[in-house]
C-alpha cells in the first residue's frame, strides 16, 4: 500500500530528474519511501539506525536494499 505521503515525495524528486536511477533515503524507517520508488522504477536503498524498521521492511514489504547503519 502506497501512501500519499511517499508519493508526493516521488513526484517532487521526478519532477528534478528526467530519468529513474539510484534513490537513497537516509532514515528510511521500514522503507516505505523505498517501497514506492522501486514500483515506480527506481533503484532505491534505505538505511536507518533501528534494525526492528530494517526487519520489518525486508521481512513484510519485502525490500532487499535495506541497511542498518549509525553513522557514529
Amino acid at each position: 500500500l502506497l501512501h500519499n505521503q511517499e508519493l508526493l515525495h516521488l513526484w517532487r524528486i521526478e519532477k528534478y530528474f528526467s530519468r529513474k536511477g539510484k534513490l537513497l533515503d537516509v532514515g528510511c524507517i521500514e522503507g516505505s519511501l523505498c517501497l514506492a520508488a522501486e514500483k515506480r522504477g527506481w533503484e532505491a536503498w534505505g538505511v536507518d539506525i533501528s534494525a526492528k524498521a530494517i526487519a520489518y521492511g525486508k521481512e513484510k514489504l519485502g525490500l532487499e536494499n535495506l541497511r542498518v547503519r549509525d553513522f557514529e
